[in-house]
């Protein structure tokens, strides 16, 4: 599993600066160097410890070890303070998929991690791909509102 770390960095006219730091594809697999628990505990430590603000972790309930062990990772995010984001249960590409089946797997990742969600819902789509086909693209996106 890949950590994809998103930074945006937007300037508004009003001379305030802002930065938000993104984590895609939460929790993830075991890798090389970690295993799923250790990464969450690893990333949770150095973020307090170098006092950054809470992170929106986007995630994949569905993958590495399945929804129950990526719950319990994501609540860790949680109880630290970070926000969790939908970025729909298995991470498929909405071109390859489709609307129907897009919305189906972005419900999945609801039912399971929405709890752990804020009143405000955030939503990334998975490899940034929001579909070709406009028609299709609308249809998500008018889901989505």
């Amino acid at each position: 599993m890949r950590l994809i770390i998103a930074i945006l960095l937007t300037l508004s006219v009003a001379h305030s600066k802002e930065i938000a730091l993104t984590f895609d594809d939460a929790p993830g697999d075991t890798t090389l160097h970690f295993k799923p628990e250790q990464r969450t505990d690893e990333l949770i430590r150095k973020l307090k410890g170098l006092k950054v603000p809470p992170v929106i972790i986007f995630a994949n309930p569905c993958n590495g070890n399945g929804p129950k062990s990526n719950f319990a990772q994501l609540t860790k995010f949680k109880n630290a303070g970070h926000i969790i984001g939908n970025h729909t249960c298995t991470h498929p590409r909405f071109d390859d998929v489709g609307p129907d089946q897009f919305v189906a797997d972005t419900v999945n990742a609801e039912n399971i991690i929405g709890s752990l969600m804020g009143e405000t819902k955030y939503f990334r789509y998975p490899f940034f791909n929001e579909g070709k086909i406009v028609a299709a693209r609308d249809q998500f996106r008018a889901w989505l509102s």
